[in-house]
């Protein structure tokens, strides 16, 4: 009997040798390469959701990780939980296999540890579950209300260049015909559509050259601060990353971690150089016996609300509850801010469009304006 099916491998000979350790013998083998394939919020919540469930019933790892390989559509994932479980029997534990799959976030892998580590395993799957749930709902909310303004400026921008390319030159040749004086607008939009047609090479290659230098601002690391300190949505960004710090030091401090081995975990999780100088220069005052409030009242002068409620956790030693409020807290924040930042982006989108629009009928209708003046 021929069985298909997919194995997460670094190359052939590896997937050979899984193959034969699960006990079957690979008649062909086809190459389907996936690259930087990661788990989306979605997938990543519905498996510590089940895994969260499982667990709390009492069933062992292995078994549960079989129950959810089963239901799974996603070939990949399929098989990288198939991955996991042979390492388990193997003797490994279930942070490393995650690990050695390349396709969990560092959050999850480094919680499951901490979970192996302090036995608090149950309440762990339960909180990571509850995260990615709240990260998928963010996505879908910006996914549903960018969707019309996306397509409303891909439609726009379809018939301005429609019009640069296709209607304008006809225009240019009316004007030239009758001799007609052009106001500035008008010529300098004519002179705009000759260079598109005529020199689009360059213009691709100028695109290429400003995209490329955007992604390289985006991914330098010193060049970070900007998305804290000027950009638009400034606000948002140190909202979000707030909130990822807070929930992070919850879940540990609830897993019985201190301030200072939570610190740890979170700056090998933090991909953001201007945060983790931040949080290293809070983990260096600590070693050196500063409170957790002085220092980071001291380095973050301006979270004054995450100040006094540290402050309040550290007097009366209820660091968990202050931790889990100051995070529901901003967690609502962030709702709120991207509803308000949502409901602007389509009128201004339409306001923008309807402008620049309306400049290029303008200019277009005052030589014809002009000519008809001229023979009354």
């Amino acid at each position: 009997m021929e069985i298909k099916g997919y194995i997460n491998a670094k190359s052939k000979d590896e997937a050979l040798v899984k193959l034969y350790e699960k006990g079957f013998i690979p008649i062909r083998l086809n190459l389907d390469i996936k690259i930087n394939y990661k788990l989306n919020n979605h997938e990543l919540y519905l498996f510590f959701y089940k895994l969260s469930i499982l667990a709390s019933s009492g069933v062992d790892i292995k078994t549960s990780l079989e129950i959810i390989g089963e239901e799974l559509n996603n070939k990949i994932f399929s098989s990288a939980i198939e991955d996991i479980i042979i390492e388990i029997e193997s003797g490994k534990k279930l942070s490393v296999a995650m690990k050695n799959t390349k396709l969990f976030p560092d959050i999850s892998i480094n919680m499951i540890y901490i979970s192996e580590e302090t036995g608090k395993q149950d309440m762990i799957l339960e909180k990571l579950s509850y995260y990615f749930k709240k990260q998928n709902e963010i996505e879908k909310t910006i996914k549903k209300f960018t969707t019309y303004p996306k397509f409303l400026a891909i439609l726009s921008f379809s018939i301005i260049l429609s019009i640069f390319i296709f209607l304008m030159p006809k225009f240019s040749e009316i004007i030239t015909v009758n001799n007609i004086e052009l106001p500035l607008i008008t010529s300098v939009l004519i002179n705009l559509s000759s260079i598109i047609i005529n020199h689009y090479i360059a213009l691709l290659i100028l695109v290429f050259i400003i995209v490329s230098i955007l992604f390289y601002l985006k991914h330098n690391n010193k060049l970070e601060i900007y998305k804290y300190k000027l950009s638009l949505f400034k606000g948002l960004n140190i909202k979000i990353e707030i909130y990822r710090i807070i929930f992070y030091l919850y879940l540990m401090d609830s897993s019985g971690l201190s301030i200072l081995s939570s610190l740890n975990h979170i700056i090998s999780m933090t991909k953001s150089y201007y945060i983790n100088n931040k949080l290293q220069e809070i983990k260096n005052d600590l070693e050196e016996g500063i409170s957790l409030y002085n220092s980071v009242s001291n380095i973050i002068p301006d979270m004054k609300l995450v100040n006094s409620s540290i402050k309040i956790g550290e007097n009366s030693g209820k660091m968990d509850i202050i931790l889990e409020n100051l995070y529901k807290y901003y967690e609502s924040e962030i709702e709120l801010e991207i509803e308000n930042i949502i409901k602007l982006i389509e009128p201004v989108s339409i306001l923008v469009i309807s402008i620049v629009i309306g400049i290029i009928i303008i200019s277009l209708l005052l030589p014809i304006l002009n000519l008809m003046n001229s023979i009354i």
